[in-house]
């Protein structure tokens, strides 16, 4: 089974995210699997992990083939790319896995955990992101939306009566986790 392994932090998950899974299935993956990112290896603040993972299930619930994966809530901290796809393979020996990475993240492989080791269990499948041109991606054509952005504009959306303007965001941020945000007061 030749499965796409698209790990992420999701805080938000946005539409760029929901059209990477659906643009991996369509070029012949059987599997995408979406694991949240637990405690970031570069110290990022984070948005409680079941949170992420539910907006997550929310956005991919409509594509078959896709799969949120929460394994990293039982590894070491931080999450580290090699851990979670050893883990992986262990649990799923006759995968075929390719990680699915961004432009943006290319630069910055020589940061990660035991590269080698991350390429020997799943070679890189790289999609170009606006504004991060480089020689070993194909050009972006994916929206430019970033989730960092999201969570300011996010913040600023909300009334002083606590509901969540949504119009602004519908289109960059699926509607069903722009409910599950209102609900749960995030990003505030």
């Amino acid at each position: 089974m030749e499965v796409a392994i698209f790990g992420g932090s999701f805080d938000p998950p946005h539409t760029a995210h929901v059209l990477v899974v659906a643009e991996a299935l369509a070029s012949g993956f059987d599997l995408v699997v979406a694991p949240v990112v637990f405690s970031h290896p570069f110290a990022k603040d984070l948005t409680p992990f079941d949170h992420r993972v539910a907006m997550l299930r929310l956005a991919l619930d409509s594509i078959p083939g896709a799969a949120v994966s929460d394994v990293e809530r039982t590894l070491p901290a931080p999450s580290y790319t090699v851990q979670t796809l050893e883990a992986l393979k262990r649990a799923n020996p006759t995968w075929q896995m390719r990680l699915i990475v961004g432009s943006d993240v290319l630069p910055e492989l020589d940061r990660w955990q035991d590269p080698k080791r991350v390429a020997e269990l799943a070679p890189l499948w790289v999609l170009g992101r606006a504004g991060h041109p480089h020689p070993d991606a194909p050009q972006a054509h994916l929206p430019d939306l970033a989730s960092s952005r999201l969570r300011s504009r996010l913040a600023a959306a909300w009334s002083r009566d606590g509901t969540l303007i949504k119009s602004s965001l519908i289109g960059d941020i699926p509607l069903d986790v722009l409910d599950y945000i209102e609900q749960h007061a995030l990003y505030r």
